[in-house]
């Protein structure tokens, strides 16, 4: 089988977008973040902030991707690295306005300043763990290290993560829409049916029934179609275990075994006319189950009726 690659194409417009919007969204998202850090120097807020900070960061490159059209995965990569450099970069100079006083002003921004005050921090401590003595030295630059990884990857996970399980049409130039769970098939991913399907024979899939086996085990399909031509389509699949507790609440475990895997648009036509049927038939046997439960209730009524009398 054949699999999407993107095809590394980075719009100058992305580059724009990110800048456009990176650069507001720092100075202001900064300014929330470094003020909260200073004025509640409680350690699990100070958590809280830098992790709902980096999410915003990498939403923001997300964001970009998706309408700058970004299929260059190590450019996006670059692409949430800056914008995690940027973010701490404003955070540090209002840090500085937020401890020094606002006559600090735009002087924050300033990289020679910036360096002098964390030189300054660094020798005289800027917070403390539980009321306790202030951190310093290699202490203080440990934190501010994780803090700095924390920001960084965060920012680049969660901004991959938007366009990461998306196939791109290069011809309608529009991102593909995905049919998440369009099929269960009742099989195993040993099984020597589903072996063919990996090597490359999708009509094998005619022979797997739908939904879980017995031991609530399923291949699950997801179908990624253009919206405009639905000429391209790619094809993802996992394997599936559902387990029930004592207290009936139904867990999932799934497993990768391939995805994005090119199919024909006759083959993508043909696993939509599946899922209908496959919805078709669950539904009669949910109607077949509720018409026997309502005979069944008929009867004990009949038989309650039989018994007073």
């Amino acid at each position: 089988m054949e699999f999407y690659k993107p095809s590394g194409a980075c719009p100058l417009n992305a580059v724009l977008l990110l800048l456009a919007t990176g650069i507001p969204l720092t100075l202001l998202g900064g300014v929330v973040y470094a003020f909260g850090i200073v004025y509640i120097p409680l350690v699990y807020v100070s958590v809280l902030l830098t992790l709902g900070y980096s999410w915003l960061l990498g939403t923001t490159v997300g964001w970009v991707a998706m309408k700058g059209r970004l299929r260059n995965n190590r450019l996006l990569t670059v692409f949430g690295l800056l914008m995690g450099g940027m973010g701490l970069y404003t955070a540090w100079a209002w840090d500085a306005v937020a401890r020094l006083g606002t006559e600090v002003g735009l002087l924050g921004f300033h990289p020679f300043f910036l360096w002098a005050y964390l030189n300054f921090l660094y020798e005289n401590g800027s917070w403390s763990l539980d009321g306790g003595a202030a951190l310093t030295g290699p202490a203080l630059a440990a934190v501010w290290l994780t803090e700095a990884i924390l920001v960084l990857a965060i920012s680049v996970f969660v901004g991959r993560s938007w366009t990461a399980n998306l196939a791109y049409c290069e011809k309608c130039q529009l991102w593909h829409e995905v049919k998440q769970g369009l099929l269960h098939l009742a099989s195993d991913a040993d099984a020597p049916v589903w072996q063919r399907v990996e090597e490359g024979d999708l009509g094998a899939l005619d022979q797997l029934p739908f939904g879980v086996d017995s031991q609530g085990r399923a291949i699950r399909l997801d179908l990624s179609l253009c919206p405009e031509c639905e000429e391209t389509g790619y094809l993802t699949a996992q394997a599936v275990t559902y387990t029930v507790d004592e207290k009936g609440a139904v867990s999932e475990q799934a497993r990768p075994l391939f995805a994005h895997a090119a199919i024909a648009r006759e083959t993508a036509a043909w696993l939509c006319e599946k899922a209908c049927q496959a919805a078709a038939e669950a539904m009669a046997a949910e109607a077949a189950v509720e018409e026997a439960m309502a005979a069944e209730a008929a009867l004990e009524g009949q038989d309650h009726e039989a018994t007073a009398g």
